[in-house]
This record gives structure tokens, sequence and C-alpha cells, in this order.
């Protein structure tokens, strides 16, 4: 058992002798605070419980700052649930990979006791006795073995000072699945709650139901409540370490969340730090965007929610929302998609190195290549999320990833695809597989755009959600080849492919292809011709199917050159090593492309009008539309280059070579891109506050003054450099008076380094020069640096057409916003979409 801590001023057993008037009263406070459920000023339900508006104090739980929830690390039942048939549920232990998810949950729960401590410090808020509680901490644990071995962890990481005390709680315990559980029953079980519902579905032989673990923690708000009032001391933070399901619950009550949100939403990762933090204006508790979108919780408005309560008919999902979805914009309609590659979303080395294969668009399959659907669910969420994240970091915020992700999902006519859905909210769009009308994507439209709206205000990535784009594999049933001209025109769809492998099982077809021949059958044949003319009467892009044999080169060769003449944008993808052949299969050449631009120019000197001879060839409006194409693919500010692209080639491979060669595993961390501007972005006035940071120390300026040869005393000495500090200062002396001055080399340097991530990672071929560096201020050990850059100027270089000079001037301050270092330079960027 975790041995209990000493309470601070009062033990906890003093909670059991609350007088009972006062403690109805503050738990009917506490009811009628959650009734108005985080509704702002504006009217908006943003994730916060609202209390008084007479005044900002926090009256439910007053003195407490901070409500920290903690997902227990990876536990031997997360990786083989067969451990459940053999050892009780509470006694599951945490893996070897749980007690590092949980000691780096410590880490963060020490980080955020610090700054809250530093922030009451600064306000001069503490007891006014001189005993000041900022950054105290107070744990609750259930008492699963694997919750407290994770608080095992985490108290390795917190400084036990400001540990007040913990409570074991049963209440905050996870759901009875019922004593020792058979692995396929449960498998049943929990198939069958999907249909029934999560929260109403009860596990047989003395299980539990969603409905009775919201019943007990309602019961554990109330104590946390009562502890607040009664033993905490001010300033508190209250940090709670339990299981999925019960944080999701916890959650659903504090903010009165519907049963209907919360069977929308899903279980945090393990190891997973949410936190609710107190709103200084209104006295609020509010959930971070972040941890919010991760666990699939909406926002309401205030209109939605009165409206849920008077009118009825919005009680029936399927009837409350209007298909009138048309925001796809024409970068999602018309961005390149010559590689479409499919990647198991269970598989995580594969998905390791998603990024850096160049494809235009990369599937992470939910269906047939994934076994177990939960495992690769709860990866496929995982990888999305650390995308979002490294877009959200990138540049500003902007939302920038030079590959389109898509999530293929369930078919719609089966199960499991709303689950799918939900866990491909924060990627560019789904797969629909075996999908046979419009119909069935008009219904998908609908819970798409139900969910957008749940979402519409802000996303992990900084920015208004984008509209999930559609792409259906239009043949694999007889239905669909009938109907594929109305699954082509369907809500959100930007593009769509054929398949001919399940369509040949619901035939009953012998192969796909002649053997002799290698050709396709005719009726397979059949489908890739229409779908090539559904796709252009509807006006979206058409996708060639897969070649099945990733060993047969030249057939695969030959099969991309045909669909690239017949009129196919791209074509699916199964092997790496398919997308550099086809991407440069469908870059025109050099001839088709001389060809093209004589046929514009010479089409656009006429205005437009009658025919015209090119090489002895009569040409005329459809030739001249065709020819457009192929510049517009092969120019430099063709929608081909995707301009939101980041990753660069040649680093890529390189790093994939060594990789391979070596034949070391791949490290789990997921996605490997880089973040830089292409000389396209950096146009002059923008400007970037970069995120890194670093407090430099005495270490730092002796290393770099020796390992640079600089005999300098000013930077070692520090006897010697009293006397020149306070010139420095104008004579008057400051807190840095007798501390050497730190190398202007060293600050120079790291002004650029910080630049990097968000400027030049991965686009930079050459640091050409600066043209001025200025020292304004000095730098002293224990100043704490940040960067920002301004873009100044950039033209094209003469000598090198796939590359551009960029004049940026870097700017270094201290933690006062004192200029330290001011640098303007000039460097050689690459433009997208070269691999030079």
């Amino acid at each position: 058992m975790i041995p209990r801590l000493a309470q601070h001023n009062h033990g906890l057993q003093s909670l059991v002798y609350h007088h009972f008037k006062s403690s109805v009263s503050q738990f009917i406070t506490s009811i009628r605070c959650f009734a108005s459920s985080g509704k702002d000023d504006s009217g908006n339900h943003s994730g916060t419980t609202q209390q008084s508006t007479s005044n900002a104090r926090n009256e439910v739980f007053p003195g407490i700052q901070r409500i920290i929830l903690i997902r227990h690390g990876e536990s031997l039942g997360n990786v083989d649930e067969r451990a459940y048939s053999t050892t009780a549920d509470w006694r599951i232990p945490l893996t070897n990979h749980g007690r590092e998810q949980a000691r780096l949950a410590g880490e963060k729960v020490s980080s955020h006791l610090s700054c809250l401590g530093s922030k009451l410090r600064e306000k001069g808020d503490d007891n006014g006795d001189g005993s000041n509680h900022s950054g105290k901490v107070y744990f609750y644990v259930s008492p699963y073995l694997r919750t407290r071995q994770t608080l095992r962890e985490i108290l390795r990481e917190v400084d036990k000072d400001r540990v007040v005390g913990i409570r074991e709680d049963p209440r905050i315990a996870e759901q009875q699945f019922g004593n020792f559980q058979s692995h396929h029953s449960i498998q049943d079980n929990k198939a069958q709650r999907s249909d029934f519902g999560r929260f109403f579905y009860r596990f047989p032989d003395g299980g539990e139901s969603g409905f009775d673990v919201y019943n007990r923690v309602s019961g554990f708000i109330g104590t946390m409540q009562r502890d607040a009032s009664d033993a905490l001391n001010d300033n508190m933070t209250i940090c709670i370490v339990t299981h999925g399901l019960a944080m999701r619950l916890f959650l659903m009550r504090f903010f009165q969340y519907t049963v209907h949100e919360f069977e929308r939403s899903y279980n945090p990762k393990n190891g997973r730090v949410v936190v609710l933090d107190l709103k200084e204006t209104s006295g609020t508790f509010e959930l971070s965007e972040v941890d919010r979108i991760a666990m699939g919780f909406p926002i309401y408005r205030k209109q939605e929610r009165f409206q849920l309560l008077h009118d009825y008919s919005l009680l029936d999902k399927s009837g409350c929302t209007k298909r009138s979805f048309s925001n796809i914009t024409p970068r999602q309609l018309q961005r390149l998609r010559r590689s479409v590659h499919f990647i198991p979303g269970d598989n995580r080395p594969f998905l390791s190195k998603a990024l850096s294969l160049n494809a235009d668009t990369i599937v992470l399959d939910l269906e047939d290549s994934v076994k177990d659907k939960e495992v690769g669910r709860a990866t496929v969420a995982e990888y999305l999320e650390s995308i979002a994240e490294l877009r959200r970091n990138n540049g500003s915020g902007s939302i920038r990833s030079g590959t389109e992700v898509l999530v293929r999902i369930n078919p719609l006519s089966g199960e499991g695809w709303r689950e799918d859905v939900r866990v491909g909210l924060l990627s560019d769009g789904f797969m629909v597989p075996k999908v046979e009308s419009g119909e069935e994507l008009r219904m998908l439209d609908d819970v798409l755009k139900e969910l957008e709206q749940q979402h519409h205000h802000h996303n992990v990535v900084g920015g208004i959600i984008k509209p999930k784009v559609l792409l259906p594999i239009a043949t694999e049933t007889p239905a669909a080849v009938l109907n594929i001209a109305d699954i082509a025109k369907g809500p959100r769809v930007v593009a769509i492919t054929w398949g001919c492998e399940d369509l040949s099982a619901e035939l009953g077809s012998y192969g796909t292809r002649n053997a002799d021949s290698g050709e396709y059958f005719g009726i397979f044949q059949h489908c890739r011709n229409v779908c090539l003319l559904a796709a252009k009467a509807a006006g979206v892009q058409a996708i060639d199917g897969i070649y099945q044999n990733v060993r047969d080169v030249k057939g695969f060769e030959k099969e991309t050159r045909e669909a690239k003449y017949m009129g196919f944008d791209g074509k699916l993808t199964l092997h790496p090593d398919q997308i550099s052949m086809l991407h440069r299969v469908f870059e025109p050449t050099k001839e088709e492309l001389q060809e093209a631009n004589d046929i514009v120019g010479m089409w656009e000197e006429r205005g437009g009008k009658g025919s015209l001879e090119y090489k002895g060839k009569m040409i005329d409006l459809p030739h001249y539309v065709r020819a457009k194409k192929v510049v517009a693919r092969g120019g430099d500010d063709s929608i081909a280059s995707n301009d939101e692209r980041t990753v660069d080639d040649c680093t890529k491979q390189t790093a994939n070579a060594s990789n391979d060669k070596d034949g070391t595993k791949d490290e789990e961390v997921f996605p490997r891109v880089y973040m830089g501007k292409y000389f396209e972005d950096l146009e002059p006035g923008l400007k970037i506050r970069h995120f890194l940071t670093r407090t430099v120390t005495e270490a730092d300026n002796v290393f770099f003054t020796c390992l640079t040869l600089n005999p300098a005393p000013i930077h070692l000495d520090h006897e010697l450099s009293k006397g020149n500090i306070s010139a420095l200062s104008g004579g008057s002396g400051d807190a840095n008076s007798g501390k050497p001055l730190f190398n202007s080399m060293f600050t120079l340097a790291l002004l650029v380094g910080m630049s990097v991530p968000e400027a030049t990672h991965g686009t930079t071929v050459a640091n050409l020069g600066f043209s001025e560096v200025l020292f304004p201020k000095p730098v002293y050990p224990g100043d704490t640096l940040r960067a920002e850059t301004e873009v100044l100027d950039r033209r094209k270089s003469r000598s090198r057409p796939a590359q551009g000079i960029v004049t940026m001037q870097h700017v270094a301050f201290n933690q006062r916003g004192e200029v330290v270092c001011k640098a303007t330079r000039q460097a050689l960027m690459k433009k997208r979409g070269s691999s030079q």
C-alpha cells in the first residue's frame, strides 16, 4: 500500500466529523453550480464549470486552483487481455513501459505545480500568515494495483514537500466486468455494448454499467467539494489517478455532458495528464482544447443547449442535422494525389516512416489489414495526435503538412465504422470501402457534420477544424458499380478509386486477370473505365486501383503509365518502392512539357479562336485544355507542388537507408518530418516567434570560450570582470555586477539555432553570410533567451532555379524583453518540390 503522508494543518480523519447540515448545504451549492455547466457570458459552453457571476471566486472548490486527472500507465491487461482470465482485474500490474509513462506523467505534474507556485507567488497570493501553500498537491487514487503503482512513479518526480496528502477512494475504480474474465466472453460483451450503448450496457455476472460508475463518480465529486471546504489549504492542486472510463465520466458529471455526448467520447491514452485550470476572470474550471478534442468531448452554444431541452425533435439525432455541407475548399479538392499509399493502422514501425515516404496521401487502414480493431484504433489515434501536435507547433501555429492523411474506416453497412470516424477526427478525411450508393455517403456526411459542429470553434492544431474529405472505393460490390455516378457526386467526395478483389468475390470469379496476358478480364476493365468516367463527370479526381504484385516492377510501371495516359490523377500503392516510380511516371517528361507549353502559347496568342496546326497535327480547344493540365502538373507554381509539403526527399531517403541497412529496429516515435519553411513560404514581412528558449549557464560560457580558443578574461575571470561590468551598465552596477560577460559568438550561434525549427529546418541549402550583427545588451549566466525572425527580402536564384535567396533578421531577447542580439543574414533556401 502507498504510505500515508502527513497532513498539513488538518488530518483527513477530521473529514468524518463535518456537520451534516453544512455538508448538505455545500453539496446543494455544488449541484447548482454544476447545473449552469460552463456557459460563459457570451453563451458558449466551453468545457467550464460556471460559478457565481457576481465575482470571480471559486465557490464550489474554494482554494483549489487546478484539478489534474491522470490515467494509469500501460498495464499487463492493456497488452494482453487474456491476463484478466487468470489475474483479478484489481491486481493487474503495470508493464515497464507503463512505469515509464507514469514517470513522465509525474514530470508533468511537477512542472504544473512549479508553474502554479511561481504564478501565485508573483501575485503575492498566500494565506496571510506567511504560510504560502502555492504549488501544493493532494492526491486521490483508485485502489487498483496499476493506479497505485502509477502514483508511486509519479511521487518519484514530485517534491515530497509539495504533497499534502493521499487518499485511496474505491469510487474512482475501474468499471467492474465481473470477477475472472473469459477473454472470448468479454469480447462478445464489448461487441454487444457497442450496439446497446456504452453508458447503459451492464456487463453480466456481477458487472457494472457506465451509469453505475457515473453514480460512483458523482458521489466522489461531492467528497472533493467537502474536502476543499473543510480540510484542504488554499491555492491547492487536486490530482486524481484513475482509469480511462472514470476520467470520462468525471468530466461528463463535472461539465454536465449528455449521454449522447459521452457515447461519442473515448478514453485518453495510458499515462495521459488532463488538466482543468481555474479561470481567474470567472472563477470557473476549464478543460484545455487539446484534452477536450483528444477525448472527443464537444463544445456547444447556449442556444443549442436550450433547444435540446425544449425541442424534443432534437432528441432524434438522425433528424436534427441538415445535409447542406459544401465547405470543401478548392485546395482540398484539387491537391495532388498521385500516390495514395496504404499503411496498416496497427503497425507502429510502418507508421513511424509514413511521412518520410513522400506519398501525396497516406491511408491509415482500420479495415482489412488490421487484426485487432481496438489496438488499431488506439495506435491510429496516438499517431494522429502526434501529427496534430507537430502541425500546431509548426510555423506560428499554421496548419502545415505536405502529406494528406486519411483513415480507411470499416464498411458503412457493418459495425465499427462510427468508432473509426471518431478516432479519425484529427485526420484530413476518410477512405470509405464497399460503399454502394450516394445515400450512404449522405448519411456519413450527416455524422461528420454533427461532429464538426461540436468541434467547430478550435481544434488541436491551432486553427478552425477542416472539413473532412471522402475518398470512396466505388466498385467493390455489384450495386456500387451500377451506382458509381451517384457515388462520385456524393458530399465531400474529392476523388474516387476502384477495386476488384472484393468484387470478384461477390461475383464468384476465379481471378481478376488473364493468366497469359496479365490484362484485366473485361468486367474488371469496365470497372476501371467507369471509375474514370464517373470521376471526370463529377469533377473529382480519379485514382487507379492497386497493382497486387509488388515485386513486378515492370508490370507496375506499365500499368501506371497506362493509367496516366488514360487520364487517372493517381494510383493506389501497397509498397514504398512503388511511390517514387509512380511519381516519375506521372511527372511530365521534358518533351511532354515542352509540347504543352508550345500549344498553350500558340493557342493564347491567337486568342483561343479557331484551330491551329502543330507538328502536322490539328489543335483545337480540347487539346488546349489538356495541355494546360500538363503545364499545371509540371509547373513550379502548380497545385502539384502541394504547397504544404514539409519533408525533404534526400534527407528522408538517407535516413531510411541507414535504418534499413544496419537492421536496427525503428524507434516508435512518429512521425519524422521537417518543419522548416520553403522559399515560397518566406514572404517579406512574415514574422515568426520561435518556441524554443534557453537559459544560459556559466558552464556554457566557459566551454564555448575554451572550445574557440578565446582567452579574453572578460569571459572567464570573475575578479577581472568586476571593474568592467559597471562601465557596460553606465557605471550604475546591477545584479550582474562581477559576473563575466557571455561570449557574444555563443549568443549569435544560439540565436540562429533557436530560429531553425520553424524557419529553416530541413529546407535550407546554405547560410550565405551575415550583413549585420549587433549586440545591444550584454548576456550574463542565468539569462533566459528567446528568439524572433522577420523575413526582409527574397529573390529567385539565377544560377539555381530550384532554390532562392532569403534575407531574414533574427532578434534575441532576454527575460526582461531587452534585445541582446540582432543578426541579418542571407540563406539559400529550397523551393517546394525540389529534391536538390
